[in-house]
């Protein structure tokens, strides 16, 4: 089986229509560890953390395998979804699977299903096989630790059949409401399925809705429980302004609460944390908590965060004219973009490109975009659930209208403008974006 077929073969377990988005999704775990079980188990050959939360998660999970990473572990990190090719969602330090690699085992998961009845537990899904066949590479490359991000929600989600050494919490907010409920109290206690007996957690801080959740349940399964403060900042925040040089390597510099190695240095430098927004100083303060409960030294812990790299999240994907791509698909993830977007760039003129998914939250995120002095161009991305532009419009009075994101790039400004153009909506529309401003080899792209 080839690559793309693989992929096929993978992918005609999705239902779009009937998606992890739908209050009618299928979702239970006595499903996977079958799966699981039929496999031999590979999910207990290696010791784990699980992330839930609803905005930052991936970016905590990232700075954390970064710094397992450097303190010598071999490290698993599993991650959905991917922006350009299904093999960045499984990495074993930092390297993404390969591509013979990942079609070896979707050929192997073809086989195992002869095995398996759909009729007493329901046909498996995309997501679960893709969740199995991580824990399979991870077993079959010996990880020491793997870092595990939750797909949705976090009781139900195919991962939550790990029996982590550590459950940790990213911040939780509105998002997903179909399925996880609509207040922040039944979203926290779906996420804090994750929460295991006796075992220690760290959490963000939290609004105190969700607060209360994560401390009863905590207590209930007897859970030792610790809010993780944000890192600080070491210096002044860094300031980019369109039209004009931009430093040769992007970032803040932090120290962390409690940090033992001399003033958060790493190879006599402060640290830089590659990543912008206060946003990512919150998630840096979780990982580096839960590092240390993996009794990860504070200079791995800097050098881990110094080497992060998670694309998509306020990247800068052209220079001249100066653009920036963040993944922002929530209320609360588009407010933290903004915040972002103040606090580091300076510009003349702002132009967003959006394009968001069908399911999501548009007229919160409308008000909150709409609120700006800006240029808006609506757009959408090539996947199956990325809603119209015309049904956008609604939300935002006097934005420009295109097809695709390719009709969007043609209004972008002269490469010396002093304005600054921000794609945004969806994880799906960044990584198209990437490949259309060429920071993506041909080999990193699956196949339509």
């Amino acid at each position: 089986m080839d690559y793309p077929s693989a992929l096929a073969y993978l992918y005609s377990f999705a239902n779009y229509e009937v998606s992890a988005m739908s209050p009618r999704t299928d979702m239970r775990l006595d499903r996977m560890r079958r799966l699981l079980e039929l496999a031999g188990n590979p999910q207990q050959r290696f010791r784990s953390a699980l992330i839930a939360g609803t905005k930052g998660k991936g970016s905590t999970a990232a700075m954390l395998a970064s710094a397992v990473q450097a303190s010598g572990l071999r490290t698993g990190f599993y991650s959905s979804p991917h922006l350009t090719t299904h093999r960045e969602r499984i990495r074993v330090n930092s390297a993404p699977i390969s591509a013979a690699e990942l079609a070896e085992l979707i050929a192997g998961v073809q086989q195992l299903l002869q095995a398996y009845d759909p009729s007493a537990l329901g046909a498996p899904t995309t997501y679960e096989l893709g969740t199995l066949i991580a824990f399979q590479h991870f077993a079959n490359q010996a990880v020491e630790r793997a870092v595990v991000e939750v797909g949705l929600g976090g009781r139900l989600d195919a991962t939550n059949v790990l029996e982590p050494d550590l459950s940790i919490f990213a911040p939780i907010s509105f998002d997903h409401m179909a399925v996880l409920g609509d207040t922040l109290t039944a979203i926290a206690t779906e996420k804090a399925g994750i929460i295991k007996e006796r075992t220690p957690i760290v959490s963000a801080p939290q609004e105190d809705e969700a607060l209360e959740v994560l401390r009863r349940i905590a207590a209930e399964r007897h859970a030792p429980f610790r809010i993780a403060p944000p890192a600080l900042e070491a210096a002044a925040p860094v300031r980019l302004r369109a039209g004009e040089p931009l430093p040769e390597v992007v970032g803040q510099q932090m120290t962390l609460p409690g940090c033992q190695s001399s003033q958060y240095v790493s190879a006599g430098q402060p640290a830089m944390l590659p990543l912008l927004g206060t946003h990512q100083l919150v998630n840096a303060g979780v990982a580096a908590a839960a590092a240390r409960l993996w009794e990860i030294d504070d200079e791995a812990i800097a050098a881990g965060l110094a080497k992060v790299r998670w694309p998509g999240r306020l990247e800068i994907v052209s220079k001249r004219p100066l653009v920036v791509t963040d993944g922002a698909q929530n209320v609360a993830s588009i407010e933290a973009l903004v915040a972002a977007l103040r606090r580091h760039f300076d510009f003349r003129r702002l132009r967003i490109i959006a394009g968001f998914s069908a399911d999501k939250d548009i007229g919160g995120i409308a008000r909150v975009l709409n609120g700006l002095p800006a240029d808006v161009v609506l757009t959408r991305s090539q996947h199956p659930r990325a809603a119209e532009p015309a049904d956008l419009a609604r939300h935002f009075p006097g934005a420009r209208l295109t097809r695709d994101l390719s009709g969007a790039l043609a209004t972008l400004p002269a490469a010396d403008s002093p304005d600054l153009t921000v794609i945004t909506g969806t994880l799906f529309l960044t990584g198209e974006a990437r490949v259309a401003f060429g920071l993506v080899p041909p080999q990193d792209q699956d196949p339509l």
